[in-house]
């Protein structure tokens, strides 16, 4: 399981219509990408194994301020779902507690 944002989804922050759109983090949201794609090429290199990424949301932690609109156990919650489903669960994915992240 790993541990990624939105502002990693290139989908979100092209799409105008997102609040990812209009910031810029460009060390942030790049890394982010990056552990986006190193989890699909680690779905792919070892299917016998599940490999996803959960987004928590806007958490308030010193990044932020403290300013984030989840406490930490709130957006621990994505993370503890997703990394505790079954083998049949998903691989290759990105997920926020409402569901599928776009890439």
């Amino acid at each position: 399981m790993n541990v990624s944002s939105s502002p990693g989804s290139l989908a979100r922050v092209t799409d105008p219509q997102r609040f990812e759109s209009t910031r810029s983090f460009p060390a942030y949201s790049s890394s982010r990408s990056a552990v986006n794609m190193l989890t699909v090429q680690y779905a792919k290199a070892l299917p016998q194994l599940r490999f996803d990424v959960a987004h928590p949301g806007c958490t308030r932690t010193h990044l932020n301020g403290h300013k984030g609109t989840k406490t930490v156990q709130e957006g621990a919650e994505i993370i503890l779902r997703m990394a505790t489903i079954g083998p049949d669960g998903p691989t290759g994915g990105h997920f926020a507690a409402d569901g599928p992240v776009p890439w």
